[in-house]
């Protein structure tokens, strides 16, 4: 990224939270000046908790009479966020937009309202699952979507398969994706890539993206990482297809060291196809047809004793030549 397109702060004796909640409107001035000061403390320790983050028990309770405050909301917060993350766009012609999902772990606080389930119903907490903007390059630029779920069950997988995506957790990769082609609508300039791993790996959420790509050319694209060797309309399942391809490239990677393993080089075979995935058969919800996308499959050629190869399906609409 040019860095040139950065303000620089410094010049105009700002720091990061003055700037980025220059325009919030909270129908005071000193709850801005209040979040600005909250929000720079937790730049400064993003560890921490409130009191240590605030320093002192006078800020600290300013801190918890902000968030009790009526007048306070998310929406607001992040709309302001949102503002600032299309001026630090405008130097990206790429933009990644990835999602993900993380566990907030409140089990050590039994008598918090509005928790749910997490893996299990031993713990509680609540989920997070927010789209990261990223440039090519990987600087983050800012969140587009940040949705927070409580489970209230722990759902058994049979009657999971009785509801439609619409009404199951998984729905949050398909909002993802709607908001950041409501992002995109408003940045026709840049390329979007809405980015998910193997949980994102969900039929509907393919459609939903060539559904999208019909209406509006500049649509976000999708790159997702496949769970499922699904069924192709070739006649044949994902997997060994792309393995019957010719190998259109190899490229070396630097293996970085973990505490079961040492660091190593190695090299990866690419190949890439169109495919046609067949549409599976839902229980509920609308007939689902089939989808076009490219696979790309990257597959270590050597790998040592004991060890998994490195192997990644990746799936597509951006085309691949």
């Amino acid at each position: 990224m040019n860095k040139n397109n950065f303000i620089n702060f410094k010049e105009f004796n700002l720091t990061w939270a003055e700037q980025e909640f220059m325009n919030i409107d909270l129908g005071d001035k000193r709850l801005k000046e209040r979040l600005i000061m909250i929000s720079q403390a937790f730049l400064e320790h993003p560890e921490a908790a409130i009191p240590q983050a605030m320093g002192d028990w006078a800020a600290s309770k300013a801190a918890y009479r902000f968030f009790d405050n009526s007048k306070v909301s998310f929406e607001k917060i992040i709309a302001a966020h949102k503002e600032s993350t299309r001026e630090r766009i405008k130097g990206s012609t790429v933009i990644l937009a990835v999602q993900d999902t993380s566990f907030i772990d409140y089990t050590s606080h039994p008598s918090t309202k509005d928790l749910g389930f997490l893996n299990d119903e031993n713990h509680q907490g609540l989920i997070i699952h927010p789209t990261l903007i990223l440039s090519a390059q990987g600087a983050a630029l800012g969140v587009i979507d940040l949705q927070i779920l409580s489970r209230d069950c722990i759902g058994v997988k049979e009657q999971r398969r009785l509801k439609s995506i619409e009404n199951k957790e998984s729905r949050k990769w398909l909002e993802s994706y709607r908001k950041t082609a409501a992002f995109a609508i408003d940045h026709p300039d840049h390329q979007i890539i809405n980015i998910a791993d193997r949980e994102g790996d969900i039929y509907e959420f393919f459609q939903e993206a060539l559904k999208h790509k019909v209406l509006f050319s500049h649509a976000p694209d999708i790159l997702i990482r496949a769970a499922w060797n699904r069924k192709l309309q070739q006649q044949d399942h994902m997997w060994p297809h792309m393995e019957s391809k010719n190998i259109a490239g190899t490229f070396d990677l630097e293996v970085p060291r973990t505490k079961e393993h040492s660091s190593r080089k190695t090299t990866l075979d690419v190949r890439y196809d169109e495919i046609t995935l067949s549409a599976p058969q839902r229980m509920t919800g609308p007939k689902l047809e089939p989808v076009r996308l490219w696979a790309v499959y990257v597959h270590e050629q050597k790998t040592p004793d004991g060890e998994k190869p490195i192997s990644w399906m990746l799936l597509t609409t951006v085309k691949v030549t």
